[in-house]
């Protein structure tokens, strides 16, 4: 037991040495990590005969940041919407548009698929709707696992049962029945 604990110091110690040998030398002195059973040793140019050279990062060390890469490419991000009671887009993240239909119904379309997408609606001040009102719901068009099938040809026209829309439904402060309100729209 006390044989191993002097080999484990004495590879800590060896280790520390390594690592500060590493990092002091001049900037363009060549150092190479030597290793032959359970000793390191540090050449200046080359392993011997019965040596094998390792890589520094075996040992824990590492150089030197290098310089940053170049900037990937922006991702797909969220698409959003502040949609006032009557259907108005106020304000939008782009590509977005809102049709307000019959029993506080809102046709939401984004241009492209938002199946598998986190669907978010959240109700909304604006200066035409202050009063209180009950949490909006939102159903995805099509026939996705997040869809309910054929329920917005009910409230819309056909040709929009697909999942590049999606409806918002609003309803009073004690969510008892469907009335208008503004509403905020993100799928991210």
């Amino acid at each position: 037991m006390r044989r191993e604990m002097i080999r484990w110091a004495g590879l800590t110690v060896g280790l520390a040495f390594v690592a500060g040998a590493l990092l002091a030398p001049a900037a363009d002195a060549v150092v190479v990590i030597c290793k032959r059973k359970n000793k390191i040793q540090l050449r200046e140019t080359a392993c011997k005969s019965k040596e094998t050279q390792i890589a520094a990062t075996e040992l824990g060390v590492t150089g030197p940041q290098g310089p940053p890469g170049t900037v990937g490419p922006a991702g797909p991000g969220a698409a959003w919407a502040l949609v006032d009671k009557d259907g108005t887009v106020l304000a939008q993240s782009g590509g977005l548009s809102v049709t307000a239909g019959t029993a506080a119904s809102y046709l939401v379309g984004f241009g492209a698929s938002v199946s598998g997408k986190t669907l978010v609606a959240t109700s909304a001040f604006t200066s035409s709707d202050e009063g209180l009102r009950g949490e909006p719901v939102v159903v995805l068009c099509g026939t996705g696992p997040q869809a309910i099938p054929g329920v917005c040809t009910s409230f819309f026209s056909a040709g929009v049962d697909d999942d590049h829309h999606l409806i918002v439904i609003t309803g009073n402060p004690g969510d008892t029945a469907n009335e208008q309100h503004a509403f905020y729209i993100s799928v991210f």
